[in-house]
């Protein structure tokens, strides 16, 4: 029996595509006990033609690009199996990482969701700089890889191929240098972690769980989480189709976190299993800190919080973020890039009104899940 579809939303990911595809083809679940399904989000680089050379994966086009949130919609409204499973295209499942996230269902666990590990792995050095802004880029033989480099916690931990010697050297935003060391090839790498599922911050703010850790094994013990992380979890189907799955408007970013909540407020469980792993390029697509991510996150924000808050949850938020500034213990460095051309990204301005033109429907959304999610309970909630 087919238990699960894999969906995999892809867009001028060409690169990605087939390393993914390669290791789910090479999954210990087996031949016959899921099936593949890609959503090809209009690209234009040869995305197509990789497709059309490899044989039992399905494919659905979409006539334009709609994003994560209408990619994963759009292809997990084709799956008739038990289980529906979103997997990035520009991330590499471990041989057994889909057996083992299946099996962490029970009757009353609706998603599961998968420890997610950045890749490469890393070496970790000690910080010649304490803050992003005084490091003006990293490079590994010569490579830059400044927007893969983690600086947190007095030291900085930088991606380096493992089993062979390599130099990495980190200048200061005056243009000196401050960092020249070469790594062994038996010098220890280290595993960053990218999620162990999401949670919600105090201030109302989706966050991984675990972002930028070392994993030394704190979070090998699996359990229920707050949300999925939307890069590779699973979802009984009957219980996500009957919500609508991830709402097609929010196009990328908090679509996880919004079906995650409405997911809890129906009564299920939502359970991470720390040995189902996969590892991924982080934002390989979309870059943080771009116009894209900036618009798309404070609006989706702002709409999970509607959606889905009590007022007295709203209100906690408010005072929270009035007494607190979230600080993150470690932060990626911003890629090294020129200043961008055109127009400034748009702002907490443009994201608010299209947040209002769209608070008719995401009321209406309330008002609905208010009378699907009694019907949706797990029999011994």
């Amino acid at each position: 029996m087919t238990q699960a579809t894999v969906v995999i939303v892809t867009w001028q990911g060409a690169h990605l595509l087939g390393p993914c595809l390669d290791a789910l083809a090479a999954q210990t679940l087996g031949a016959g006990s899921f099936r593949t399904l890609v959503v090809d989000n209009a690209s234009t680089d040869g995305t197509a033609e990789l497709l059309a050379g490899i044989t039992g994966v399905d494919v659905v086009r979409s006539p334009h690009n709609i994003g994560f949130a209408g990619g994963a919609t759009l292809g997990m409204g084709q799956v008739t199996t038990p289980y529906a499973v979103v997997l990035n295209n520009d991330a590499l499942p471990e041989p057994a990482w889909l057996e083992r996230l299946l099996a962490g269902f029970s009757p009353d666990v609706a998603a599961v969701t998968s420890k997610v590990l950045l890749m490469p792995r890393y070496v970790a050095l000690d910080a010649p700089l304490t803050g992003p802004d005084g490091l003006a880029g990293v490079t590994v033989d010569g490579a830059d890889v400044t927007g893969s480099v983690v600086l947190g916690r007095g030291r900085l931990l930088v991606p380096a191929p493992e089993h062979r010697e390599v130099a990495v050297t980190a200048r200061a935003a005056d243009g000196r240098e401050v960092l020249s060391v070469t790594v062994a090839p038996d010098a220890p790498r280290v595993d960053v972690i990218n999620s162990v599922g999401g949670v919600l911050t105090a201030t109302g703010h989706g966050a991984d769980r675990g972002y930028l850790e070392v994993d030394s094994g704190q979070y090998d013990a699996d359990e229920d989480v707050a949300a999925v992380c939307g890069a590779a979890a699973a979802f009984r189907t009957d219980v996500g189709r009957a919500l609508g799955w991830f709402d097609p408007w929010f196009f990328a970013y908090y679509e996880d976190l919004d079906l995650s909540w409405r997911l809890r407020r129906a009564g299920w469980r939502i359970r991470y299993v720390a040995d189902a792993r996969v590892r991924h390029h982080h934002a390989a697509t979309s870059r943080i800190g771009s116009d894209v991510f900036l618009f798309h996150n404070r609006r989706n924000r702002l709409a999970t919080l509607v959606r889905n808050a009590s007022a007295r949850q709203l209100t906690g938020f408010v005072v929270s973020s009035l007494r607190t500034r979230e600080v993150p213990a470690a932060v990626l460095l911003p890629p090294r890039m020129p200043a961008p051309h055109g127009p400034a990204p748009r702002g907490k301005q443009a994201a608010l009104l299209s947040l209002v033109a769209r608070l008719p429907v995401l009321v209406a959304g309330r008002v609905l899940d208010a009378r699907r999610l009694r019907r949706l309970r797990p029999t011994n909630a």
